[in-house]
């Protein structure tokens, strides 16, 4: 039976669960610095190592604890270039905790909130630090992803513009709250990261179409309350 680290104690350095969990994913690391990103086979034993971590460890460790750990190791992955691994078993899978719904999908604001904060801005700082730097890792997974490909096609095209549409929507979701202000300044070096590519792959006119769709739709929606203001006043 696998019991809890609590039942071991303090949750330190000492703590046997801790140290089995420390200790596999030094495995994990060290044998994926040996292994070619070329090669399926370690890819796929990659893939069924971290899935043994989770299965281990994920209800034995504290939520916070075990995922902090674990995007970490999504770090560590995104800096060998294996951003889909990155995604699916790092940055994804702590996201799918909270929602099913994946970041090019969300609409609004409130598709936005209602998929990962349906609570409001109210998780303690531990989680909200976690989802949030899950949602910038996948966005940024995406976007290395398409960008290692030298070559744009229109799905991947298409797959930027909903990344791109996607931080704007958390920025705005965000500006209301000064201690999370870190996070816009951080979502706008994204933007231009990422519009800086797409000026480089000659995509400016979709980009431009993109804002001005935008724009007209951000008019629309306020213009409703203008009127009203108006009317009232006279």
């Amino acid at each position: 039976m696998d019991l809890p680290a609590s039942y071991y104690g303090e949750l330190d350095q000492k703590n046997p669960v801790i140290v089995c969990f420390k200790r596999d994913i030094r495995s994990f690391t060290a044998f994926m610095k040996q292994s070619s990103s070329q090669d399926n086979t370690s890819y796929a034993k990659g893939i069924q190592m971290l899935m043994e971590i989770w299965r281990k460890y994920n209800h034995r460790l504290p939520s916070s604890f075990y995922w902090e750990h674990m995007l970490q190791v999504a770090d560590f992955l995104f800096g060998l270039k294996l951003y889909q691994l990155a995604l699916w078993q790092g940055y994804g899978h702590h996201l799918l905790q909270f929602s099913t719904v994946m970041i090019t999908d969300i609409t609004d604001i409130s598709h936005f909130m209602a998929s990962f904060f349906p609570g409001g801005f109210n998780d303690d700082q531990a989680t909200m630090n976690l989802k949030i730097r899950s949602m910038q890792g996948c966005a940024l997974c995406i976007f290395e992803e398409e960008k290692k490909l030298h070559t744009l096609s229109q799905r991947g095209l298409n797959k930027l513009l909903l990344v791109l549409n996607f931080i704007r929507i958390m920025m705005q979701a965000f500006q209301k709250h000064k201690d999370l202000y870190n996070y816009i300044y951080d979502g706008s070096a994204h933007i231009y990261n990422i519009c800086r590519y797409l000026m480089t792959m000659k995509c400016g006119a979709q980009l431009g179409a993109m804002i001005f769709k935008r724009a007209v739709f951000e008019s629309r929606r306020r213009r409703p309350n203008s009127m009203l203001r108006r009317t009232l006043k006279d």
